[in-house]
């Protein structure tokens, strides 16, 4: 037997989830020190405009990533909900079908 999914949970508190042990797991690090010595290393380098103009690059594609695997989940939930919409129109159709031919 399968186990239920509560009714609350989605996408949007999946991502919630996953941002709270992102966080937690921040804290913890930063509680360790790990971030500091990130720090003194990347203090020691500096940045030249090619480094950041490939830095934000990345940070664009992964955003038109995230953007695209947002939008591609979005379009396909209406795509599912559509086709069991069209599957309910068509069995209400054949069972109206049915009972007029029934009560001529």
């Amino acid at each position: 037997m399968r186990v239920r999914r509560p009714d609350y949970w989605n996408v949007w508190w999946t991502l919630m989830m996953i941002s709270a042990a992102f966080t937690i797991v921040v804290v913890v690090l930063e509680s360790l020190g790990i971030f500091r010595g990130v720090a003194v290393v990347l203090g020691r380098s500096t940045m030249t405009e090619h480094g950041f103009l490939a830095t934000m690059l990345a940070v664009v594609i992964f955003e038109a990533l995230a953007g695209n695997l947002a939008l591609g989940y979005l379009v396909y939930r209406v795509y599912r909900m559509s086709e069991r919409t069209e599957g309910l129109i068509a069995a209400t159709y054949l069972e109206a079908k049915r009972a007029l031919e029934q009560h001529r």
